[in-house]
């Protein structure tokens, strides 16, 4: 499969170090707080990962700006994560429908006409109404992935270099048969699904090396397709739920995941969803899970720790 598909590149060697994620940090202050409490404590931290909604509304979603008032001005480099050695910053593949990537992507036809995530009347701050529902653009279509990255360059000018590009399956809501039928650049959906995380990690990771070879890029992603070890990406299993069952699942998984030529992968470690436990700090077989998967992570490509999501 390396042979047929292509070789993967060194990571970053900061990337073999500890992360920290969770659902969200909600303000800047938060997440540079944790930060400094790892170094305080001597723990080492190469990545912490600020996830979702620091681009306000939902009719922003992915504006690839800080327009949440939470995040202040990040030009003030001081004052985020980055400027304390840790890496990592969420990007998606929908776009609101105010944001300038959805209008510019719209008038080249390069959007896809199916539900995604956000769902539309989803209440997280404004409401995304029926009408302005957010859309998933075109991946396979060249001028889409320029204007894609037209806007996250700017982020990467601030100082950002590591991506955690979430939804690249995408996500496909309440699915319909006739959603296939949407027609990408190199024709339907229905034809070329599969490759979608292919080409939305190999358009960001083509682009930031024609304006920047001193750096090893580094990707992480939910979703992969045959070849994408070449983009300097690395695939976690997804939003796995706390069990002893998915922890077991998770060996054969990234297993199995490696044996396809992709050799960087990692968990939630401790889960995503909670499930079945309520108050885990005061329960002892979850403190015995999350310990166990803290264990396991430290063998695998990437070890990142995650705090749960109540469902």
């Amino acid at each position: 499969m390396r042979t047929l598909t292509g070789a993967s590149p060194m990571l970053p060697l900061w990337t073999f170090g500890f992360w920290q994620s969770k659902e969200r940090y909600k303000a800047q202050d938060e997440s540079v707080d944790v930060v400094r409490r790892y170094r305080q404590l001597g723990v080492p931290l190469d990545g912490i990962i600020q996830d979702w909604q620091y681009w306000s509304s939902n009719y922003l979603w992915n504006a690839m700006e800080f327009l949440n008032p939470d995040f202040g001005n990040p030009k003030n480099a001081q004052r985020y994560p980055w400027s304390q050695r840790a890496h990592g910053h969420s990007i998606w593949n929908s776009f609101g429908p105010e944001t300038k990537q959805y209008r510019e992507l719209d008038s080249i036809k390069a959007l896809m006409n199916f539900g995604t995530w956000p769902p539309p009347g989803w209440t997280n701050g404004r409401r995304c109404g029926v009408s302005l529902r957010c859309k998933v653009c075109d991946p396979y279509n060249p001028q889409a992935r320029d204007i894609y990255w037209k806007y996250l360059s700017k982020m990467h000018a601030l100082g950002l270099d590591a991506w955690w590009m979430d939804s690249s399956e995408p996500d496909h809501l309440d699915f319909k048969d006739e959603d296939l039928n949407n027609k990408t650049y190199l024709g339907s959906f229905r034809k070329v699904r599969n490759a979608f995380p292919l080409m939305t990690v190999g358009g960001v990771y083509t682009h930031q090396r024609q304006v920047d070879s001193s750096k090893r890029i580094f990707i992480l992603t939910r979703s992969a397709f045959a070849g994408q070890q070449r983009y300097g990406a690395n695939t976690w299993s997804g939003d796995v739920t706390a069990s002893w069952n998915a922890l077991r699942n998770q060996i054969s998984a990234g297993l199995n995941f490696s044996l396809t030529g992709i050799p960087y992968w990692n968990s939630d470690i401790g889960g995503f969803f909670l499930g079945q436990f309520r108050k885990p700090l005061a329960n002892a077989d979850y403190r015995e899970l999350y310990t166990r998967w803290l264990q396991f992570g430290t063998f695998c490509p990437m070890m990142r720790s995650t705090a749960p999501m109540h469902p």
